[in-house]
């Protein structure tokens, strides 16, 4: 860029012909430097925004049918379109965040594809009914993920496409949106053979305040006090309606959670170890400053690796920790143990 500074400077009559390929290639890295901020701070802002909008009764089939004719441009120049569409009833959702998610899983399938064979490569869309869920599937016959980057697709910056093509949030975002309409997202891969993205979602079979099937709280007697400490208000607003069968109150910060936990007492305390303001060791020697246990009420979450430090806190006090996404199954069964 210094140089296209330079060449303004001086005025551009006096530009040397010789010079223009690096200012032209000096545009351009700065053009695609510019576009790739664009596209991380789209993804950043995507990836923090709450959902502020209510669930609704959705069928997906025209949401999965617009996103398709989104992507289609894309879909044409690299791979051919199979759809499989049963009957199947609404979901919980909301339509726009769908789209969001199914959009961006049909362009990183045909990302994973080389345009030249357009006539072998293939993309399917399935959506069908499985009991009380609806599964929308996107298939591609693409290069596939090897098995070492599986665990890690869905984490927040990762990615394997060259620099330029992503941000290694939209995967992560895509995950976020699902579970909190209280569905999973979920992947298979092949390498050489392709990928297949499984979107499941809660029927409305099953009422709004039961987005987990009965069964997964069957043994719970009573309504337990929880408290969820979470800094994403989705995970809190997702979390009220998994643990509806229980009394829950919510707290972004870490030190309006100690604040709650004094003055009441919860039979678990779900604490996200990415609390900014107080880490979850912090949290834990805090509690245990009142001498009464409460302590031992805390079950940490998780998503992604742990620092070393942790692990070892972790070890060390024998406390639970919750990976994400997690459901009330695995809540209830730590209340049954507590």
């Amino acid at each position: 860029m210094n140089h296209v500074r330079e060449a303004l400077e001086a005025g551009l009559p006096q530009l040397d012909e010789a010079a223009l390929p690096d200012l032209r290639a000096a545009l351009d890295e700065a053009c695609v430097g510019g576009e790739r901020i664009k596209q991380i701070v789209r993804d950043l802002k995507a990836f923090a925004q709450p959902q502020d909008e209510s669930l609704a009764t959705i069928d997906v089939r025209p949401v999965v049918e617009f996103s398709v004719k989104m992507a289609m441009a894309e879909i044409k120049r690299v791979a051919q379109l199979v759809t499989e569409i049963e009957d199947v009833p609404a979901v919980w959702a909301i339509a726009g965040r769908l789209e969001q998610v199914f959009v961006n899983l049909l362009i990183n399938a045909t990302q994973a594809m080389a345009p030249a064979n357009v006539h072998e490569n293939q993309i399917r869309v399935s959506i069908k009914n499985a009991g009380s869920l609806v599964v929308v599937e996107i298939a591609d016959t693409g290069t596939g993920i090897p098995a070492e980057n599986l665990e890690r697709i869905f984490d927040p910056f990762f990615t394997t496409k060259p620099v330029g093509l992503g941000t290694g949030l939209g995967l992560s975002i895509c995950h976020s949106i699902i579970a909190a309409f209280g569905g999973d997202l979920t992947v298979t891969s092949q390498v050489g053979r392709g990928s297949t993205f499984r979107v499941s979602l809660p029927s409305t079979d099953q009422p709004l305040r039961s987005l987990t099937p009965p069964e997964d709280r069957r043994h719970v007697s009573r309504a337990a006090r929880i408290l969820v400490v979470d800094p994403e208000p989705a995970i809190t607003k997702a979390m009220r309606r998994i643990l509806s069968a229980h009394k829950v109150e919510t707290a972004d910060s870490g030190l309006e959670a100690l604040t709650i936990c004094h003055e009441k007492r919860f039979d678990l305390v779900l604490y996200d170890l990415r609390t900014a303001d107080l880490s979850g060791p912090d949290m834990y020697r805090r509690l245990q400053e009142a001498g009464d246990g409460r302590e031992r009420r805390l079950v940490f979450t998780n998503a992604g690796t742990l620092p070393t430090a942790v692990d070892a806190f972790l070890a060390e006090t024998k406390l639970p920790c919750l990976e994400k996404p997690f459901g009330a199954r695995e809540v209830n069964q730590l209340l049954q143990r507590s």
